[in-house]
């Protein structure tokens, strides 16, 4: 994964085909990031091979459940807010 920092001037306008190619750059760091970080993690790893324990399943899905259900929640109060 490329690690030098993007750089983008301020105030300095992108022709169509440098803001795709900088918007681009993004994404695929993003998702290199995500593969590294998420895909590459012992969770995903453990897992896919079938040695996480039941109770660490529940729980992960325990929590992923509620974070969704807070997260529209508070989707739906901040369109209400807007």
């Amino acid at each position: 994964m490329t690690t030098t920092p993007l750089v983008l001037e301020i105030g300095k306008r992108l022709s169509p085909s440098e803001a795709k190619a900088f918007t681009d750059e993004i994404k695929h760091r993003m998702y290199a990031r995500w593969n590294e970080r998420i895909f590459g993690g012992p969770f995903m790893r453990n897992l896919e091979a079938g040695k996480l324990p039941m109770e660490t399943i529940r729980l992960f899905l325990s929590l992923a459940t509620t974070r969704a259900a807070f997260c529209s929640g508070l989707g739906g109060c901040y369109e209400k807010c807007r």
